[in-house]
């Protein structure tokens, strides 16, 4: 119950910030209420690069308030970034010590309004090197593809936004946390695994769709608030979402979903 209203109120936060924002874009001034507005600034293009090393296992948290991400593999380096942006302020910073790896947005305390912010990361990862990946994003879209990254654990946390998440033919990935309190989730874990996954996931408003594997055992547990579950395929079993395999199969995906409002679909394929 507590978990569920700190959501609520979290939920209405972001609602207050995007009522915020909406006044600035209008041209209202807010300075009286102790909030600045920063100029945009010409859009620069960076490239960066982490160069690969001799461990096989790498931490990485990436920090990004609000903008639009994508993480991919496909990098020769451990890290191949393209960064663009147009306030000077918000240059992403790199911190890599041994075995951990920090990218993130600089503290910035001005408010930001106007259509025309431009905030874009492209994040390629080296698809050998088994990362445990770490992802804070305040609002914006996400995109994260694991199909050929050695990812093992992914924990998600995102105010508001649709977050993409592709682990079809992913072949590593044990565990993976999703925290979102406003928008919409598209999730496909048809992946290639020989050992049981864990999965959870928790939406605030918004809808969630999943596509999961027939080949392996999957069992689904859903709480939800107002909305309702669409789960072709399947059958209940002690509450819980089941596959034809789930009982007999050696390996089993074990899918928690959490939602307040909104339509969950659940996809066998």
């Amino acid at each position: 119950m507590q978990k569920n209203k700190q959501r609520v109120i979290f939920i209405w936060l972001i609602l207050a910030v995007a009522l915020i924002l909406s006044l600035g874009c209008a041209g209202m001034d807010l300075s009286h209420v102790g909030i600045e507005k920063v100029e945009i600034g010409e859009v620069q293009e960076e490239r960066r690069v982490v160069e690969l090393d001799d461990n096989d296992d790498v931490r990485v948290k990436v920090k990004l308030g609000a903008g639009d991400l994508l993480i991919e593999g496909g990098a020769t380096e451990l890290l191949e970034a393209n960064f663009l942006y147009n306030i000077e302020a918000w240059r992403p910073e790199i911190e890599y010590t041994t075995r951990y790896l920090e990218v993130s947005q600089p503290t910035y305390r001005k408010m930001v309004f106007g259509k025309d912010v431009r905030y874009e990361w492209e994040l390629r990862f080296n698809d050998n090197v088994r990362l445990d990946l770490s992802i804070d994003f305040g609002a914006g879209d996400a995109e994260i593809d694991l199909r050929h990254l050695a990812v093992t654990e992914l924990d998600i946390t995102i105010g508001a936004g649709e977050i993409i998440v592709d682990a079809k033919g992913n072949r590593t990935l044990e565990r993976l946390d999703l925290d979102l309190g406003a928008g919409d989730v598209k999730l496909d874990l048809r992946g290639d695994w020989s050992e049981d996954v864990d999965v959870n996931i928790q939406g605030g408003i918004g809808r969630t769709a999943i596509r999961l594997p027939r080949d392996i055992g999957v069992r689904v547990d859903v709480t939800k608030g107002i909305g309702t579950v669409h789960a072709d395929g399947f059958r209940i079993e002690d509450d819980a979402y089941v596959n034809e395999l789930y009982e007999e199969a050696g390996v089993v995906l074990y899918l928690t979903v959490q939602a307040g409002v909104g339509e969950i679909y659940l996809e066998l394929d």
